[in-house]
């Protein structure tokens, strides 16, 4: 058979699909779509918030500032099918959502690995939604393969300066920005905008303190979610409200 006949074939079978959904089926799908496009990711801000050398984990989090431009929650038919998605690395372990939407939680995406969709309808508006994760390491250098999961205007990675390692990226997404003040705590910054869902940011910490040991802890499953110190999560969404601010003047 032709490439030609194939392409007409394929085009029919296509066809009589949209013709069996029927109107009703069709705008439905087109409204979903706008919902869909009403949904971005402003600005994703990665917190290293401390390093675990007794079991050999650099602690992160990450809080997703999100826009819903409509009028009405997005809550698409399936949760997996949502726009509003997060990926964590492949490593991760202890994975925890800590602040977020009434309902606020995660399934697993099947065909993406690291990707989990927000299963919660997402208000109009700006909406927050803070997670956190360990990431495994054993020698003095990690590297931590971040990527966006849904496009995101802006992303930043922060580090204390007064933690001990030192931050560089280790892609062309990112670029080292003006440290910044928050409080009496100066953080070392990496920045990059417009990033593709799915773009290499990955950055390496270096200078991290000998692990003593290696221990597994507990990947997110889908719905029942880990919980990491409460210290850890207040600090973040201080600290990641005051950045937003601080990068927006």
């Amino acid at each position: 058979m032709s490439v030609l006949c194939r392409a007409l074939r394929a085009a029919w079978a296509l066809a009589l699909v949209v013709a069996a959904l029927g109107p009703g089926a069709r705008v439905a799908a087109a409204q979903s779509a706008e919902a869909a496009r009403a949904v971005s990711l402003k600005r994703a801000v990665l917190v290293v918030t401390g390093t675990d050398p007794v079991v050999g984990q650099v602690l992160l989090m990450e809080k997703l500032l999100l826009q819903n431009a409509a009028a009405e929650p997005y809550q698409p038919a399936r949760w997996e099918e949502s726009v509003v998605r997060v990926r964590v690395p492949k490593q991760a372990v202890d994975v925890s959502i800590d602040s977020g939407p009434p309902g606020a939680d995660f399934v697993r995406v099947p065909t993406e690995e690291g990707v989990y969709a927000f299963a919660a309808p997402l208000p109009p508006g700006e909406q927050s939604i803070v997670i956190s994760y360990a990431l495994p390491y054993s020698g003095a250098t990690s590297r931590i393969a971040y990527a966006p999961a849904m496009p995101a205007q802006g992303v930043q990675v922060l580090l204390p300066a007064a933690a001990g390692p030192d931050l560089q990226s280790a892609s062309r997404a990112l670029k080292r920005g003006t440290d910044l003040t928050i409080g009496s705590q100066r953080y070392l910054l990496l920045e990059g905008s417009q990033l593709a869902a799915g773009a290499d940011a990955a950055f390496e910490l270096r200078g991290l303190p000998v692990a003593q040991t290696a221990q597994p802890g507990r990947a997110l499953p889908g719905g029942a979610l880990a919980e990491l110190p409460l210290v850890i999560t207040a600090s973040l969404l201080l600290a990641g409200a005051l950045v937003y601010g601080l990068v927006q003047r």
